[in-house]
C-alpha cells in the first residue's frame, strides 16, 4: 500500500497550470503545503479504506529551490484490523526542469521521472485515484 501512494506522490506529479507562460526556477521556488486531496481540505485525508486496512495521508510538503533541487515529504497513517501504526513519512528528493509551466522532476532517491505544472501559487499531483493540492 505504501509503495502504491509512493508511486502516486513521486511517479506521477502533475501540476496544473493556469496559463503557459515561460518561468523560471526562482517563479516557482519555496515551500508548497499539502492543502487538499481528491477536493477534501480537513486533514488527515483517507486515500484508502477498504474496512480492514486504512491509509491516511497525516500532512505532506513540497520544497521547490531555484538551484533546481526538490524535496518533498508525504506523512502516512497506516491501520490495520484496527491497529494503528506510527506515522511513517515518505521523503524524495533530486532535481528539476522547467519548460514553460511544464515541470520535470529526477527523482534521486527512487529512479523516477516525475512530469507536472505549476499553476500560480498551486502545485497540483494528478494520479488516477488521487489528487493532491499544494499551496505555496
Amino acid at each position: 500500500m505504501l509503495k502504491l501512494f509512493r508511486s502516486a506522490a513521486v511517479l506521477t506529479v502533475l501540476v496544473a497550470a493556469a496559463c503557459s507562460d515561460s518561468i523560471g526556477p526562482g517563479d516557482v521556488a519555496g515551500t508548497y503545503t499539502l492543502r487538499e486531496v481528491n477536493n477534501d481540505e480537513t486533514p488527515p485525508f483517507v486515500v484508502f479504506d477498504d474496512g480492514d486496512e486504512r491509509t491516511e495521508i497525516v500532512s505532506g510538503d513540497f520544497v521547490i529551490r531555484a538551484d533546481g533541487t526538490f524535496t518533498s515529504t508525504l506523512v502516512l497513517r497506516e491501520t490495520f484490523q484496527g491497529e494503528t501504526f506510527p506515522d511513517n513519512p515518505l521523503e524524495s528528493s533530486g532535481t528539476y526542469d522547467l519548460d514553460g509551466r511544464d515541470i520535470t522532476f529526477e527523482d534521486s532517491d527512487f529512479g523516477d521521472t516525475l512530469v507536472g505544472r505549476i499553476s500560480g501559487d498551486n502545485l497540483i499531483f494528478d494520479d488516477p485515484g488521487i489528487r493532491l493540492v499544494f499551496t505555496r
